[in-house]
C-alpha cells in the first residue's frame, strides 16, 4: 500500500504541473508514516517502508542546521525529511564531498 499511496501522491503532483519540491512541511504520522503537505495544501502519506524511504533522506542525515541548508522539510524522530529523494540524495552527496568527510582514509 505504501508504494501506492507515494506513487499517487507523485502521479497527482505531476498531473497538476507541480513538482515534489512544492513540499513545505513533514511530520511524523503515527509509528510508521511521514505526512507531506504541498503549498496548496494537499498532503500526502509515506507510510510504512524503511524509516530513510520515508523521510526521502538515503543517508538517514540528522535533523539540523546542515540538513535544512540542503533542502530539509521536516524531522521524524532525530533524523531530517526531505521533500523527495533527489533532494536527499544530494544532501546525502555535499555531506560526503563536505569538508567533514572528503579527506578521510
Amino acid at each position: 500500500m505504501f508504494q501506492w499511496v507515494a506513487f499517487a501522491a507523485f502521479f497527482h503532483a505531476w498531473a497538476k504541473g507541480k513538482s515534489m519540491t512544492d513540499i513545505i512541511s513533514a511530520v511524523p504520522f503515527g509509528k510508521k508514516a511521514v505526512l507531506f503537505e504541498t503549498s496548496d495544501g494537499e498532503r500526502f502519506l509515506h507510510q510504512d517502508g524503511s524509516l530513510s524511504w520515508r523521510n526521502n533522506n538515503p543517508g538517514n542525515i540528522v535533523s539540523g542546521t546542515f540538513a535544512k541548508k540542503n533542502g530539509a522539510v521536516g524531522q521524524n524522530g532525530r533524523f531530517a525529511v526531505f521533500p523527495d529523494v533527489e533532494t536527499g540524495r544530494r544532501a546525502l552527496n555535499a555531506l560526503l564531498t563536505g569538508k567533514s568527510y572528503v579527506d578521510l582514509p
